[in-house]
């Protein structure tokens, strides 16, 4: 959960804000479905499999018809859409939204077969009386080949959904390919026949990836097994260097087991928490065992749109010479560059007469060499405690510098209870099942049902997080920064690590001087500061690559819509033909598996438009 683009301390400076999480509740104050609510409770004994049967029976009857659908819902409902419907990612809530979504999707999807599938339908009593039914299901459109996880709840008219979430899962007309079978039977050799596929020498490829991290990567392999033309462009000069070239003692916050690879997963011995310099050697190992065509060392300079076509025309150059020059066309480009861009770096009064030296997160490999001086790490994010705590370990006298609230959880107690059900086992469900079940609750109705679980999990830590309320604001916030617990929290409560609370007001020749609620608040001498401050927003690269032509058009990428969805992961932006895609593998696994589906419908000509009716 720390990826090497995006600090947990990033602000996007200057992008263009979305509805948050507390405004998107405050909109929508969807109850949940409780029996106290409900009047109706389930029955201990009664039989899952033949409830969503009759359910399904009744679905298979609607599914043409808008008024009969919503009617399937509880009044309340959610029905979540990812592609398959809407050829976007959408979330209607409440009967009368879903009503109208139905009456313009149903007829163009023409929908049948719906079949329950694995996992059997099963009974969920949640703690505080919400109780339910999930199911999963397969069917058709005209097109797509998708699933379904429905939450059924009984209400006094009966079994309705409470959540509905539909996924498209392939293209009936355009599976994925087989690998290649067999030896080096045609006149050129594998090694020839490589070297030509990457060159693009006489051709363009469709699909532009710009930045070759695990969302980059995914994304081509997927687009490699639907047999779509695509070339991964990256800065770096290897593949894995934007992990390498991070702090020393990085780690993975996943768990190894949940951030399996489509394609091609990691050995049984591998570590639970992969250190970063191992996982960018496993991601370079990844693009070249899938063969995946991918440029490194090579810098975007130019990319602009051709106004009447959409296409785009992306100079690069592969080295620093003019021989490296070249001109790609493509019909897509996609951004998998994360979801935060250059460093952000404060600037503060008397900075440039400090003596000692000043560098960003990202200019800290370690701290071997500065055992016995005095290091300030500004920022209390992942980043800026991971950074702290290998500085203790090697015998620096570490302050932290907390500007604002963050949010600790143990990995033990959080992280690894949270994917406990990816551990492998003998019961373990396959990972696409599994993925299909993260995202089966809608948000409206899992940040309630998520906060229960939080005050579990919290009431597991209760000892580290007692200690550190003292010294830290512990909760989330937008604005602030997370952190899972590897240690850090540990050496704040011993003393190990001293934490300020405020800000920097200025630099002295060997000091730091603080301030809080704007008063300067002392001064301390320090040899060494580490600003932890996070980046510029994803806009910020977009601006730098395509010009402000391009980037002025764009909101932010990050945050939720009014409906709850990712306001730019994987959705269509104000740009025609620009995509973006962020975020960890867990959730790229799934994502680059819909964005790579809707680019193969669309270059195949047999795309609908995507569904952008506004419900305000």
């Amino acid at each position: 959960m720390v990826t090497p683009n995006g600090d947990s301390q990033a602000r996007a400076e200057g992008d263009r804000q979305d509805p948050d999480i507390g405004r998107f509740l405050l909109k929508e104050n969807i109850p949940l479905p409780k029996a106290d609510v409900l009047k109706s409770p389930i029955v201990e004994d009664e039989n899952p499999a033949r409830v969503v049967a009759a359910w399904i029976v009744k679905l298979s009857k609607a599914s043409g018809d808008g008024d009969s659908f919503a009617d399937l819902f509880w009044e309340y409902g959610v029905w979540r859409d990812r592609v398959v419907f809407t050829f976007d990612h959408r979330t209607f809530i409440g009967r009368d939204r879903i009503r109208s979504a139905a009456k313009d999707l149903l007829p163009r999807a023409k929908a049948t077969g719906f079949t329950v599938i694995t996992p059997l339908p099963k009974l969920n009593n949640m703690p505080g009386g919400l109780n339910y039914i999930q199911a999963s299901m397969s069917f058709e459109t005209t097109i797509a080949s998708a699933t379904a996880v429905v939450n059924l709840v009984k209400t006094t008219e009966g079994y309705k959904a409470w959540t509905m979430v539909t996924m498209i899962e392939g293209l009936l007309d355009y599976p994925e390919l087989p690998g290649p079978r067999g030896g080096q039977t045609e006149a050129e050799s594998w090694q020839e026949k490589r070297d030509e596929e990457l060159a693009f020498e006489e051709r363009d490829p469709d699909v532009l990836i710009i930045g070759c991290g695990q969302c980059g990567l995914l994304l081509a392999a997927r687009l490699e097994a639907l047999g779509v033309s695509y070339l991964v462009v990256e800065r770096e000069e290897r593949i894995g260097d934007i992990w390498r070239n991070r702090y020393a003692m990085l780690n993975l916050h996943n768990p190894s087991w949940a951030d399996q690879m489509p394609y091609l997963n990691y050995p049984s011995r591998w570590p639970t928490y992969t250190p970063a310099v191992k996982y960018g050697n496993w991601l370079e190992l990844y693009a070249e065992t899938l063969d995946l065509k991918y440029w490194t060392g090579c810098q975007v300079t130019s990319c602009k749109q051709v106004s009447l076509t959409n296409e785009w025309t992306v100079e690069v150059n592969r080295c620093q010479g003019k021989d490296g020059r070249k001109t790609l066309k493509a019909k897509h480009v996609v951004m998998a560059t994360g979801f935060a861009g250059r460093p952000k770096m404060p600037k503060f009064p008397g900075m440039d007469s400090f003596e000692g030296e000043i560098r960003h997160s990202t200019q800290h490999h370690s701290a071997k060499g500065c055992e016995g001086k005095k290091m300030l790490v500004v920022g209390t994010g992942a980043s800026g405690l991971d950074i702290a705590l290998e500085a203790t370990r090697r015998g620096l006298d570490v302050t932290i510098l907390q500007r604002s609230p963050t949010y600790v959880m143990s990995l033990t107690n959080g992280v690894a209870k949270y994917y406990s059900k990816m551990k492998p086992g003998p019961d373990t469900l396959p990972i696409e099942v599994l993925d299909r079940l993260r995202i089966a609750t809608p948000l409206v109705a899992s940040l309630e049902m998520s906060r229960a679980q939080a005050k579990a999990t919290a009431d597991e830590d209760k000892d580290l997080l007692v200690c550190l309320s003292a010294l830290m604001a512990v909760h989330t916030t937008k604005g602030g920064g997370f952190y899972f617990d590897q240690g850090a929290g540990e050496a704040i409560i011993n003393g190990s690590i001293k934490v300020r609370q405020g800000s920097i007001s200025r630099f002295n020749c060997d000091n730091v001087v603080f301030s809080q609620d704007g008063d300067e608040s002392g001064s301390e001498k320090f040899d060494l500061v580490v600003m932890a401050t996070g980046y510029h927003g994803q806009i910020d690269t977009t601006r730098r690559i395509m010009g402000e032509k391009i980037s002025g058009k764009l909101r932010s990428m990050m945050g939720i819509d009014e409906e709850g969805e990712s306001s730019g992961n994987c959705r269509q932006v104000e740009v025609p033909n620009l995509w973006y895609i962020y975020g960890g593998i867990v959730v790229a696994r799934l994502d680059t598996k819909m964005l790579a589906l809707r680019l193969k419908a669309l270059l195949e000509g047999i795309a609908p438009k995507a569904y952008l009716r506004s419900f305000d």
